[in-house]
């Protein structure tokens, strides 16, 4: 820190000391005994009076010279407003529904309902791709994969099948079981998935 009085002229690059830091600031008045400086990078009202003895101020460092990184004050700007569209872009105009044509549509000021069918009409899938994704697509093509077995005791997944009754079950727990069924129960359990049979 310096306690000697600077002798500095308008336009000088000095150095100030603020907050906690040293910052780059600049000269733009002289008075006998102060100096009006103004901080690089920094706004207009944060320009201030420093005594030409304070310590808070010292000569620039000369261009190339070690020891520079001096911090800039970096005025911030407020973020501009961004202009939002009246209609977004991914929703349908013809989709949407205002509050002054509800009240009027229908008979009497009632809302008419739209049938599943007049909905999907209003949607234009004619107008996409014949392989875009939409609520007319769900039906999936049939799976390759065998179909799954379940135990028609306890609803796991059968691992095996009873020759006799033709019941399924899961596990040899299941199987002691499966012979104490009746013949009676056994046909009831087997029309559950259409596979009755006639015991002999």
């Amino acid at each position: 820190f310096m306690s000697a009085a600077l002798e500095l002229q308008k336009g000088s690059a000095v150095e100030v000391f603020s907050g906690e830091d040293w910052w780059e600031a600049e000269i733009v008045q002289v008075r006998p005994s102060q100096f009006k400086v103004h901080y690089v990078g920094g706004a207009d009202d944060e320009d201030e009076w420093i005594d030409t003895s304070s310590d808070r101020i010292r000569a620039g460092q000369a261009a190339g010279s070690k020891g520079g990184g001096l911090r800039k004050r970096v005025r911030e700007q407020a973020a501009e407003p961004v202009a939002v569209p009246a209609v977004v872009p991914f929703r349908k105009a013809s989709v949407g529904i205002t509050a002054a044509s509800s009240k009027g549509s229908g008979v009497g000021g009632r809302r008419q309902w739209k049938n599943l069918k007049k909905i999907v009409e209003s949607e234009g899938y004619e107008r996409l791709p014949i392989d875009a994704p939409t609520y007319l697509s769900v039906e999936a093509p049939p799976s390759i994969l065998p179909a799954k077995k379940f135990c028609d005791l306890t609803g796991l997944e059968a691992k095996y099948t009873d020759p006799k009754t033709l019941l399924r079950y899961h596990s040899a727990r299941e199987y002691a079981l499966v012979r104490l069924v009746p013949d009676h129960t056994v046909q009831e359990l087997l029309k559950f998935r259409n596979a009755t049979v006639s015991l002999k």
